[in-house]
Formats: structure tokens, sequence, C-alpha cells
């Protein structure tokens, strides 16, 4: 006669023990995009010791609708550039619609506008920010951002404006960027940019205002550069 009492548990994701999980039942402190897996536990008994038995798996799928990526992109953007400090933060992290969150606009449902200019965020530009597929203006001019041009903005089908004005962003400019569909402005200016310009950028038939000034970039101006047709602006100074 052996009781519950005597039985151990350990569960497993994809065949992968995970540590300190030994109860009857598996609670997830979160449900993310990384919880998808197949779980399963094994039971052992301290007093039969000779026998394991195996429970059912369970296989966990996480989907978001482009809504919800939306919201986890720009809770990943508060997180990542100290949000808590910012100079504006009114109903972020809320359970407020959107809308009414300091910066955010949205064109139906999906949001397309991100204006943070000197807003005091320090840090990363996450690159959870290239889920917001719906993205038109995306404005964190004149703050204290550090780190990488994010490289996923380049498959925005709808984004028109980049402004990272006046920043200390560093690393190269993405040559992904030349895939930019619809962009019309780029602002770099101002920056710890360095490397080279990419001759990918190039193929942006659209763009009209190009701004590099005030970074540490390095070589020579790409001559397929000639190919923007659109262009009426072009600041490389102070390089």
């Amino acid at each position: 006669n052996v009781g519950g009492e005597n039985n151990i548990y350990q569960w497993y994701k994809d065949g992968t023990q995970l540590v300190g999980a030994v109860l009857d039942s598996l609670v997830l402190p979160s449900v993310n995009e990384s919880s998808g897996g197949s779980y399963s536990c094994k039971i052992t008994n301290s007093l039969v010791t000779g026998l394991t038995l195996d429970k059912r798996p369970i296989h966990l799928s996480v989907e978001y609708s482009p809504r919800d990526l939306d919201s986890l992109a720009l809770v990943d953007l508060y997180n990542s550039t100290n949000g808590s400090n910012w100079t504006t933060k009114t109903n972020w992290l809320t359970t407020e619609p959107l809308p009414s969150w300091y910066g955010v606009t949205l064109m139906g449902s999906r949001v397309s506008d991100i204006t943070l200019f000197e807003n005091n965020m320090v840090g990363e530009i996450p690159e959870s920010v290239g889920d917001i597929s719906e993205l038109v203006y995306f404005n964190l001019g004149n703050n204290q951002l550090t780190g990488p041009l994010p490289t996923s903005l380049a498959y925005l089908p709808r984004l028109e404006v980049i402004y990272m004005q006046t920043n200390q962003l560093t690393g190269t400019i993405p040559s992904e960027y030349g895939e930019l569909q619809s962009i019309l402005n780029l602002f770099f200016g101002e920056n710890h940019l360095s490397g080279s310009i990419p001759e990918e950028l190039g193929n942006l038939e659209t763009l009209t205002h190009f701004e590099l000034q005030e970074n540490n970039l390095t070589g020579l101006i790409p001559e397929n550069l000639c190919n923007l047709s659109s262009i009426n602006a072009l600041n490389f100074s102070q390089n």
C-alpha cells in the first residue's frame, strides 16, 4: 500500500529536465512564444524504486494575433529603455487602451505611430519593434539610446519615417535597410554610428531625406546613391 506522499515528480520540456518543477502539476510563471513545446512528467516512488510512470505528453502551442504582437513589442520597448524613468509614460503598462498610451497612435486596431521624442529613454532599442508590422512613423530622437539600429525595421512594409537623431547609437547601418519599401525619411544624425554607408540604400526609390551627419562613418559614398531619384536632401557632414 503505497501512498501518493511517496511519489516523486519531475517535469521535462522537449526532453530537457525543468529544474525545480517537482510537483504533481506544472505552473508556468509566464506564457510567451518560447513557452511552446512538449511537456512530460516522470513519476517515481521512494518505496517502489523500480517503477517509473510517464504522464502522457502535453503539447503547448503559443500564438499571438498581430495586435497582441504590437502590445508585446511596446512592453519590450518600455522595459529595454528604462521606461520607469521616462519623462512621460502616461498609461504605459496599464490596462488602458493603446491609443491612450503616451506617444502611441493607432490606425484602426494597429499601432501606426510611435513618437517618444526627448523622453529620457536610456538603453537599447529591442529587435521586437519589428513585430509592429503596420508601423508608419517611428521617432525616438533626442534621447540617450545606445546599441545598434534594429535590423528588424527593414521588413516593415509601411514604414515611412525612422527618426533616431541625437542619441548615442553605435554599430553600422544595416544593409537590410535597402529593403524598406515605403521609406521617405531616414534621420540617423548625431550618433556614434561607424563603418561605411551600405550601397544597398541606393535601392530606396521613395527616399526623400537622408541625414547621417556627426557620426563616425568612413569610406566612400556609394556611387549607386545616385539612384535615389526622389531625394531632396542629403547630409553626410562631420564624419
